[in-house]
């Protein structure tokens, strides 16, 4: 009797240690606007601005994710900053999409606010890396996917859609992420690359960047999490503190979607 109790209960615990799950908030590692204005080679990754208008105006944003053996994405909520809008039409829509595999070279560059700056190496809307001369020219330049401009080619993945109708206020917008295909592909990363588009009208929206001097509405990234643990008990333990929960104060309004509307 006494052996089976322990093996029963030895059992048990491989069990529980075979894996950790746990919630971490993690703020924005890079993001910057492509703006076409001015030949599409300047560079704004200073801003503290984020921005998003149709066949203008696109945004990168990067979080970078823990080095947990045996990482598992289970599902992610990204929430953004709304500073404001400008509502020329009805209704805007904010499209939020994986950023294109052959994309993920882009760099976020130290450009000052629009118009921006030259920036060799740094990300613009006509080059995913700006060529060698601190010049008003694409030439030597890394070209986006597919030859488009604004880093929307090469078959990115729609994630969601914001639709802002002019009763937001300031405040976090939120969008729920739970595409199994690309959780696994991020993990595989070790990072999150998100493209934000608007496909239609001339509305824009403006965001707070992670240089935002209002730090409590800057991008952040809430993923909900598995591991494989090392083996021992202090690890097991050390892991409880693993997770961060993301205390937010104030009357922010937050309006959450879920995916794929």
């Amino acid at each position: 009797m006494k052996l089976h109790l322990h093996l029963l209960l030895s059992v048990g615990l491989l069990a529980a240690a075979s894996s950790q799950a746990a919630t971490l908030t993690l703020q924005a590692s890079a993001d910057t606007s492509l703006i076409s204005a001015n030949g599409g080679n300047q560079n704004v990754g200073a801003s503290q601005e984020l921005w998003v208008l149709r066949n203008a105006q696109t945004t990168l944003i990067r979080f970078d994710l823990p080095s947990y053996d045996g990482l598992t994405l289970e599902e992610a909520t990204l929430g953004l900053g709304l500073k404001n809008f400008t509502q020329t039409t009805t209704a805007m829509e904010v499209q939020v999409y994986a950023l294109a595999e052959a994309n993920r070279a882009w760099v976020e560059g130290d450009g000052a606010a629009y118009p921006g700056n030259y920036r060799p190496g740094a990300s613009t809307w006509s080059n995913q890396l700006h060529g060698p001369s601190a010049t008003n020219t694409s030439d030597n330049g890394t070209p986006w996917a597919s030859g488009v401009t604004g880093a929307t080619g090469g078959s990115p993945v729609l994630l969601g859609t914001w639709s802002l109708t002019g009763s937001e206020e300031a405040g976090y917008l939120e969008l729920v992420i739970d595409d199994a295909d690309v959780l696994a592909l991020w993990a595989g990363y070790g990072f999150v690359d998100l493209l934000l588009v608007n496909p239609s009208g001339t509305n824009r929206a403006v965001f707070h960047s992670r240089e935002s001097e209002s730090t409590a509405l800057q991008p952040y990234l809430t993923i909900n999490y598995t591991t494989i643990p090392e083996a021992g008990a202090g690890h097991l333990l050390g892991a409880a503190f693993l997770t961060l929960l993301s205390l937010r104060g104030g009357s922010l309004v937050r309006k959450k979607f879920h995916g794929k509307h």
